[in-house]
This record gives structure tokens, C-alpha cells and sequence, in this order.
């Protein structure tokens, strides 16, 4: 050993290449600084550095792995003391820069009795390099560890240090541009129009969904429009990127609908043969829609005026809000019956015969304002009796064309009135006239109209006790005309007569029974065939 030192010493005007001996001694000698190139532990010792390839202008770095390889005497300058703590420093040459990311290496314990070539990992650095032109790139990666030595002679330096120095490669290549391999997002914006209430559009729908991607969209916006009608249909956007990849998104429950519903209508009751109605007419309309369905199921409207002519019109709606409209027309109303318009009297009017003579037969002249006669008639029942007197009806009816009838009835009675001139001699109009038990009284009376007398009246005499005791008055003289028979007055020598025995028994008209006269007061009445009576009192006596 002393004679190889004296040798170096005799050399050291050699110059440099003696100095890195000094720096570097014989790998026999000394701890060697490893380099692991590609950067996992264990470390396994390189002899050079391949970075790879890289796009040109794109940095290209690699991380390798140092550690201290044991090799030599304990004791020599040149091997780490135990638990020494290494410092890493590092270079480069070429287009390339090197940084260290973990300089610290610690040696072990039992550094000392280590055997050679066991390695103290710990230490780590990256070197990079950005390819400027197409091809290959090179350089050198010269790697120093520095630490307490394990010589504790004099003379001999207390750091010991330790390098490497390894050749690095690298290759440029010319690169497109990145490929974009991420979709690109779509998102919803809006459905137009949105639907109504009852989730239907009655038009065409468009969807319309936004686009992004970071590398740029083919469209900013895509849209579909849906133009078919069906329920819970579907519509689906698809975004396009620079790169071509694709990104899509459906929206579903769209219902369209786009055909009106169907409407029919029919009035009700129906009209009668000749097209009228004589009440209210309901129209009632029926709605059907085959997809979206209708909102209401009937749609009804009454019409309550009269009128020819009439219509009612009503819509339908289905629940995408189409409509259809319907109208039902030639609705005929008339709820008013016909007049009569009947001449004469009023119903119930008592006519003096002497005053009005005889009783004509009145006349109607019925009329329908709107609907027109269908069918009118009338009729005329009067009495029988000679002079005219008695009750009259007339009748009179009429039916429109709508089925309104009409029907009215009057009654008049045609009476004698003044042409009843009171009861004629021998009884006196103060009823105080006396006629003896027995005898016949002469009961007589006129019927005269403008002095001519009527002579086909119908009377009839009916007589009944007052009382028992006659009043005071008048003797009347003994009649000795004969006595009249059943119940009639006759008339003769213009008057009515009907001579009344007071002998025999009288028998009112309608009786089956004989009424005896006794002395008291009686009283005498004629029952006229107009309807009508006339009385008078007598006095019997014995």
C-alpha cells in the first residue's frame, strides 16, 4: 500500500487523470456509487441511462435509484463510516436536466462488516429531457455521493466521496395531436311546447339538448322534432365532439296528438209530426277522441225560448285540446196555444129576449202566430123552446202544429125579462085577492115583446100553502070557467090561463101527490120555460 501511494505522488504531474484516481480510487478499493435506470428497488447496478422517447416539445423524465455499493477494507478513506449519512448531488450534460428528489442515503450499522457489493438504497433522482427536433438525443448523468469515511488515520480526509458517471440516450419523435378519447356531455335544455295539464301537445314537439366538450362540439345545440301522433313517445339527441366521440340522451313520455275529436249531437224529445216542439228542448252532443280521449263525455245545452229555426251549437274537447264543434238546427219551439177569437157575449151574459131577440150563434176565427193551426172546430147547442129563451152553449177548440190546444165553452141564457107583465085580474099583484074554497081561480099572466105577445112560451103552475089563515083583502067573484087539467097554462086571447080548481086536489108538476086546498093563504107560481118563476100569494077562504 505505502509503495502504491509513493507511486501516485511520483505521477501527480500527470496531470487530471491522476487527480480522479485520487477522487475515484481502484472499485477494489473504495464504496462505488450505483445508479439504477429503471428506478425500482432493489437497485441493480446500470451502465446507462435510456430516458425513452417523447413528442418533440413534450418533456420526457425518468426516475433512477442511487445507492452505495460496499466495497473495500473498513478503515480504507474511501469506504462510508458506519451510519454515515450520505448527500447526493448530481449532473448532466446534453439537452437534459436532473433534479434530486431524495438526497438522502444513510449507511447501515454494520456498514463495516458488510461484504462487498451489498448496496444502501435510499436515495432517488429524475432527469429530464424535452426533444426539440426529430431523432436521437445523448448525454451524461454523473451522480456524486459525499459522506464521513470510515479512516481515522492522520492525513486522510474525513468526507469520503464517491461517483458515477453514466451515459443517458433519449429519442424525439414527431406526434399528432392528442386523441381525445373522452364523450363529450349533452345536456337537456328544453320540450317545446311543454305540454298542457292533462300531459298532451297538439302540435309538433322539439326537443332541444346543449353540447360541451373541452376539444370543441360539432354543434353547440342538437335537436329532434316529433311530428307523429302517439302516446309516451320518445326523442333522442346526440352530441358530436372535434374527435368524433358521441354522447346521447332520450326524453320519453311525450304524447302528441294532433286529430279533433269526434262530435255528434240529437235533440231531445224529438218533434212531433210536424216538426214542432211544445216544451223545452234539450240538445245533448256525445264526444270521443280514440288516443288522447275526451275531456268531457257530453257536452248538453237546453233551449227553453220559442222560436222557428232554432240551433245550438256545442264543442268538444279531447285532453290535447283539439276541438270540433257541432251544430243541431231546425229546432222548432211554439209553447203558446192558439186563440179563438169567438164573437158575442161573454160566457155566462143573461140576454133579455125583448132586448136582444133571438140569439145568434157566435163564431171563432182561431190563429196561430207561430207554429200554425193544425186542426179548429166549434159547436152550437140551443134550446128547444118556441120563443128562443133558454140556455145556449157554444164550444169552440183549436190544436196548432205544435200540439198547444185551446178550448173554450160559453153559456147564455136568453130570458123573458120584461116581457112578463105581471099576473092579470082576478088576482090582484098585491096578493090580497080572496076566492072561495071550492071555486076556480083564474090565474092568468102576459108574455108581450114591443106590444106583440108571445105565444109559444111553456109554463107550468105549482102552488103551496102559506099558511092556514087567509089575509084580509078582496072578494073576488066566482069563476065558472072550467077547470084546467094537468099542470100547463094554455094561451088564449093573448094571455095564458090556467084555471085552478080549488075543489079537487092539485098535483104540482114532478109529483105524484094531490095537494088539498084549505082556507089559508096560498101561493101561486109559474114556472116559465125560459127557467125562470113568477108568484104570487092568493087568499082561500070559507
Amino acid at each position: 500500500m505505502t509503495k502504491l501511494r509513493n507511486a501516485l505522488r511520483r505521477c501527480a504531474v500527470a496531470g487530471s487523470a491522476a487527480a480522479l484516481l485520487l477522487v475515484a480510487p481502484l472499485g477494489a478499493h473504495a464504496d462505488n456509487t450505483v445508479v439504477d435506470g429503471d428506478g425500482v428497488v432493489p437497485v441493480t447496478e446500470s451502465a446507462s441511462i435510456d430516458l425513452g422517447s417523447s413528442c418533440v416539445g413534450t418533456p420526457l423524465t425518468k426516475v433512477v435509484q442511487v445507492a452505495a455499493k460496499r466495497n473495500g477494507n473498513y478503515g480504507n478513506p474511501q469506504v462510508f463510516a458506519n451510519d454515515a449519512v450520505l448527500t447526493t448531488t448530481a449532473s448532466v450534460t446534453g439537452a437534459a436536466a436532473v433534479s434530486v428528489t431524495d438526497g438522502s442515503l444513510k449507511i447501515p450499522s454494520n456498514w463495516d462488516r458488510a461484504d462487498n457489493n451489498v448496496m444502501a438504497e435510499g436515495s432517488a433522482l429524475s432527469i429530464t429531457v424535452t426533444p426539440t427536433v426529430q431523432g436521437g438525443l445523448s448525454g451524461s448523468l454523473t451522480v456524486e455521493l459525499s459522506g464521513t469515511g470510515s479512516s481515522n488515520k492522520t492525513g486522510y480526509p474525513v468526507t469520503t466521496t464517491t461517483r458515477v458517471t453514466l451515459p443517458w440516450t433519449a429519442t424525439g419523435v414527431t406526434c399528432g395531436p392528442a386523441k381525445d378519447t373522452t364523450d363529450p356531455v349533452i345536456r337537456w335544455v328544453s320540450t317545446t311546447p311543454a305540454a298542457n295539464a292533462q300531459g298532451w301537445s297538439n302540435v309538433p314537439v322539439t326537443v332541444t339538448w346543449s353540447c360541451e366538450d373541452a376539444g370543441g362540439v360539432a354543434a353547440p345545440t342538437v335537436s329532434q322534432t316529433l311530428s307523429s301522433e302517439g302516446a309516451n313517445q320518445s326523442a333522442t339527441g346526440i352530441c358530436t365532439d372535434a374527435a368524433g366521440n358521441t354522447a346521447s340522451d332520450t326524453v320519453s313520455g311525450i304524447n302528441i296528438d294532433l286529430t279533433a275529436p269526434t262530435i255528434g249531437g240529437s235533440a231531445s224529445p224529438a218533434a212531433n209530426g210536424n216538426g214542432w216542439n211544445n216544451g223545452a228542448v234539450t240538445v245533448t252532443w256525445t264526444c270521443s277522441d280514440s288516443l288522447s280521449g275526451a275531456l268531457n263525455d257530453t257536452v248538453t245545452k237546453v233551449l227553453s225560448a220559442e222560436g222557428a229555426g232554432q240551433s245550438e251549437t256545442a264543442t268538444c274537447a279531447d285532453k290535447a285540446g283539439n276541438t270540433a264543434d257541432d251544430t243541431v238546427g231546425g229546432i222548432n219551439i211554439d209553447l203558446t196555444a192558439p186563440s179563438l177569437n169567438i164573437s158575442g157575449p161573454a160566457s155566462g151574459a143573461s140576454i133579455d129576449l125583448c132586448t136582444a131577440g133571438a140569439l145568434d150563434r157566435p163564431s171563432f176565427a182561431p190563429s196561430d202566430a207561430l207554429s200554425g193551426l193544425a186542426t179548429s172546430n166549434d159547436s152550437w147547442s140551443q134550446p128547444t123552446t118556441g120563443s128562443g129563451v133558454g140556455s145556449y152553449t157554444y164550444s169552440a177548440w183549436a190544436t196548432d202544429k205544435a200540439d198547444n190546444s185551446t178550448a173554450e165553452s160559453r153559456t147564455y141564457t136568453v130570458r123573458y125579462g120584461a116581457a112578463f107583465g105581471g099576473f092579470s085580474q082576478p088576482i090582484n099583484g098585491d096578493g090580497k085577492s080572496r076566492f072561495k074554497l071550492g071555486s076556480t081561480i083564474p090565474v092568468k099572466f102576459q108574455l108581450t115583446c114591443n106590444g106583440s105577445p108571445i105565444s109559444t112560451a111553456v109554463a107550468k103552475l105549482y102552488v103551496s100553502n102559506a099558511d092556514l089563515n087567509p089575509d084580509a083583502g078582496i072578494d073576488e067573484a066566482i069563476s065558472t070557467s072550467a077547470a084546467t087539467s094537468g099542470n100547463l097554462f094554455r094561451f088564449s086571447d093573448s094571455q095564458y090561463i090556467f084555471n085552478l080548481s080549488t075543489k079537487a086536489g092539485y098535483t104540482n108538476p114532478g109529483s105524484s101527490t094531490a095537494t088539498a086546498f084549505t082556507a089559508g093563504s096560498w101561493k101561486l107560481t109559474v114556472a116559465l120555460d125560459d127557467g125562470t118563476t113568477r108568484s104570487i100569494n092568493v087568499q082561500i077562504i070559507k
